[in-house]
């Protein structure tokens, strides 16, 4: 582990909670905080596209394709490191798509007064929206936390969190990655309130095809029906 990518973080509970410090903290290069976390991962990609046109598409201008697979092997995964842990809302989705249409117009040098609607720009750089990458990374985390063993410490943080007496912070609840794979699940009918949703999707996750099979369908229902 590298500890210049990582804080050491002391957790405990408290009546008025002081989240400006420990958002800001990292752990295994990502942030604490989720909204923080993404605006730095923004930062991060724009530099990396920005490094990837000087350097290596400025003179040597390529097919659409070759593009795409630069952008795809050197820009994507540095907006999208550790994107499978964020609990984020619809709307941080959104601005997190609409960002990187942005990165694909400047990729293929479409700017004004040049004009391509959505789904054109996504087949020409043979992309989707990071929006269902994110959703399918975080269902395949939770997949491989569901059959984890049971002494593991996410399997454990799991069960703790959605038992019915553990205790409950006062104030408007944030949005956390539980509530967010929530949110998915409504598209295929179910949902992950209590412990006796946990175990059946527990058993579902034993089956690795019915459990990939499953994810497919969330993954396909969020990009007909859009975030």
């Amino acid at each position: 582990m590298n500890t210049d990518k990582t804080d050491v973080v002391d957790v405990s509970r408290s009546e008025i909670p002081n989240y400006g410090k420990m958002r800001l903290s990292k752990k295994l290069g990502s942030l604490l905080g989720d909204r923080e976390d993404i605006m730095r991962r923004k930062l991060l990609a724009a530099v990396a596209l920005k490094s990837v046109m000087k350097d290596w598409l400025r003179y040597c201008p390529g097919k659409p394709s070759l593009r795409s697979r630069i952008y795809n092997a050197f820009v994507k995964p540095v907006l999208l490191y550790n994107s499978s842990t964020w609990g984020i809302s619809d709307t941080e989705l959104k601005n997190l798509d609409s960002f990187h249409r942005k990165q694909l117009r400047v990729l293929n040098g479409l700017h004004w007064p040049k004009k391509i609607n959505n789904s054109s720009l996504y087949k020409l750089s043979n992309s989707v929206p990071v929006s269902q990458d994110i959703i399918d990374g975080r269902w395949r985390l939770f997949g491989h936390v569901l059959r984890m063993d049971p002494s593991s410490p996410a399997y454990q943080a799991m069960e703790e969190y959605f038992l019915s007496d553990s205790p409950k912070f006062r104030g408007r609840p944030r949005t956390t990655l539980p509530v967010a794979l929530e949110h998915d699940l409504k598209h295929v009918g179910k949902t992950l309130k209590q412990c006796e949703d946990l175990d059946e999707l527990r058993w579902l996750a034993q089956n690795r095809r019915g459990w990939q099979t499953m994810v497919k369908k969330i993954v396909s229902c969020v990009a007909r029906v859009g975030i």
